[in-house]
């Protein structure tokens, strides 16, 4: 059985033992390495929303190794199996995401994750061009708490991050604003002609 798109996730790599996949993560590390009997592999480390995953590419890996970076988002294909006790996967195939590829509210979910904000509430909202992310944060500074709203979404094949940042007791008030600014976000220059903007929900406050 092969297993594209969303329906794996790394949390879930256990129930996919020695079957095939197909999805979309973040490239964390890479490095080429040399083979004991001679010759180069490819070694890495994937990402998603729910974890970390350890990764190797045998062959046919240049042209991975030359287009993909470190942080950047990829798509992959290869086998999960298990090795000294944990999943890992061996790929076939990796790619660097095209931007239409990649889905605002799990972007935001990462971003998130990787400058260390602490979500209070999450709203992603299924629109027919990808799922709209919607994040509220907190987090702690010498001059007290501050709370954030972070918001992405598509533009053709862009993904924007719209945020607000402001001293927790401020935030309520400094929210309707940005809703407001938010609803009427058009970028000032679209790079493909005639694109539209992603159809949304209009989110509320909670």
């Amino acid at each position: 059985m092969l297993v594209t798109m969303k329906d794996f996730f790394i949390v879930d790599a256990a129930k996919f033992d020695n079957e095939a996949v197909t999805s979309y993560f973040v490239l964390s590390s890479m490095q080429v390495r040399e083979k004991k009997q001679g010759g180069q592999f490819l070694t890495l480390t994937l990402s998603d929303k729910t974890g970390f995953l350890t990764g190797t590419m045998w062959d046919d890996f240049a042209d991975a190794a030359a287009t993909c970076a470190e942080g950047c988002y990829v798509k992959a294909q290869g086998r999960i199996g298990r090795y000294q006790g944990k999943m890992q996967i061996t790929l076939q195939k990796l790619r660097p995401a095209a931007e239409s590829e990649i889905d605002p509210a799990d972007w935001l979910d990462l971003w998130i994750r990787r400058h260390g904000l602490e979500p209070v509430s999450s709203k992603p909202m299924p629109t027919p061009a990808g799922t709209f992310g919607d994040v509220v944060c907190r987090w702690a500074t010498p001059q007290g708490e501050f709370a954030g709203r972070f918001v992405a979404m598509r533009f053709g094949d862009r993904v924007f991050l719209l945020s607000m940042r402001t001293p927790r007791p401020y935030y309520a008030a400094m929210a309707n604003g940005f809703f407001a600014a938010m609803s009427s976000f058009v970028p000032l220059e679209l790079d493909v002609p005639g694109t539209t903007p992603e159809p949304h929900a209009t989110p509320t406050l909670p």
